[in-house]
């Protein structure tokens, strides 16, 4: 059965980061696939037109390379979404949901470092619950480098993975993607590099048993 996934993003790069290979893995069998990026940063002193220019070029690019069904763009400003009331938030993912009639949805880890995956795993936890959108029917954490692996882990907001996806055949699509964010990826030691990318997917794939891995914590998945 053909599957309605959403996977939602703070900001660009944090989809293919998190979860590159799974987004394949879902194209490839033939599931219809949306990117609900929440945030736009404004041109100002740090962020100029030219970056603004490279940052849409890059999303363009991604999605071409993903082949989203939809994109999703409401605009949240950046390192302000904690200030936006949760309801407004809410509001937002329950429309998407409600017009994708999403199945399953990906989201940021609550205990990343960056306020905007704390407020987005909040505000997609919350409209995710089964009585508001009985459509969804599997909700997964992905962690992020540069955001979850810097969090200090505190007990429930600890990353503790307990589901793997196996991306060994989409490894390399997956680091050609990310190379498409220019603004975001540096050489190694950067902590967005290619290299830790991988590193990353070998450590997980340690754990799952194959050549490179993706991992989760799974919310909720309701099997009939």
């Amino acid at each position: 059965m053909k599957k309605n996934v959403l996977f939602i993003a703070p900001h660009p790069d944090d989809e293919t980061l998190g979860c590159g290979g799974t987004i394949l893995k879902h194209r490839q069998a033939g599931d219809a696939i949306y990117w609900l990026l929440l945030t736009e940063p404004e041109i100002d002193e740090v962020f100029t037109s030219a970056m603004m220019t490279e940052r849409e070029e890059a999303i363009s690019n991604v999605q071409k390379e993903f082949q989203f069904k939809k994109v999703f763009r409401p605009g949240l400003p950046v390192l302000q979404v904690d200030a936006i009331p949760l309801k407004n938030i809410v509001q937002i993912i329950s429309e998407i949901i409600n017009e994708i009639h999403a199945n399953v949805i990906y989201m940021p880890f609550e205990g990343d470092v960056h306020s905007d995956h704390a407020a987005a795993f909040k505000a997609a936890w919350s409209a995710g619950k089964t009585f508001r959108h009985p459509s969804v029917k599997e909700i997964y954490a992905y962690e992020t480098i540069s955001e979850t692996d810097f969090a200090i882990p505190q007990g429930a907001l600890a990353f503790q993975p307990n589901t793997f996806q196996d991306i060994s055949n989409y490894m390399d699509e997956k680091l050609q993607i990310a190379a498409l964010y220019k603004n975001e990826m540096a050489d190694h030691p950067f902590p967005r590099s290619l290299e830790h990318l991988k590193a990353l997917a070998i450590h997980r794939g340690a754990a799952a048993g194959c050549h490179y891995a993706e991992a989760f914590m799974c919310l909720k998945r309701i099997v009939k």
